[in-house]
């Protein structure tokens, strides 16, 4: 045998048990069994905890290198920090709360999605309300009328009212038939 061939054997050889190697690991990296996966979850449990005692201690440890002042300085920091964060996301909520209730009653077909399209674009003023909503609406209106349904009707099938007129279609088609109303 030549070279080449001994190479292309080699490799006819070879290709089988990696792909087989391949099949393998896919076939056993998806098969986890319930035990293996409940087991990986307490682990995984147990390492959080021990990462929220680890960062409790380095806290304890900095707080131990401060004077009371530097301490009530950093705790007050950190309570004014947390007070803009829950502020922030009571703002959000409040404005994607109005959003949607404007949206619905702009016959949005989905009012959460429309008020999620319009955050980005609010005003706010301050006390932390927003002033713009209807600007907003009717410009996602304007941009995305297909997410809006037509203003509802009356439901009288079109006649547009008792006083509609009684020389309609339906009308003749009811007279031809012999039939009224």
């Amino acid at each position: 045998m030549t070279d080449t061939q001994d190479a292309v054997t080699q490799a006819d050889t070879d290709a089988p048990s990696q792909a087989d190697t391949q099949a393998d690991k896919t076939q056993a990296a998806e098969s986890i069994s319930l035990d293996e996966a409940k087991k990986l979850r307490s682990e995984a449990n147990s390492l959080r905890q021990r990462l929220r005692a680890a960062e409790q201690k380095v806290q304890a440890l900095d707080a131990a290198g401060k004077s009371d002042e530097e301490q009530r300085t950093a705790r007050l920091q950190a309570a004014e920090e947390r007070a803009a964060a829950l502020e922030s996301q009571l703002r959000a909520v409040n404005a994607r709360t109005a959003m949607a209730e404007a949206a619905s009653k702009a016959n949005a077909l989905d009012p959460a999605a429309i008020a999620r399209m319009g955050l980005d674009d609010l005003d706010f003023d301050d006390d932390g309300e927003p002033t713009n909503i209807s600007q907003v609406i009717a410009q996602l209106r304007r941009d995305h009328p297909r997410l809006f349904q037509a203003a509802p009707g009356d439901g009288d099938g079109g006649r547009r009212g008792p006083g509609a007129n009684e020389n309609d279609m339906n009308a003749r088609i009811r007279a031809a038939f012999g039939r009224t109303g």
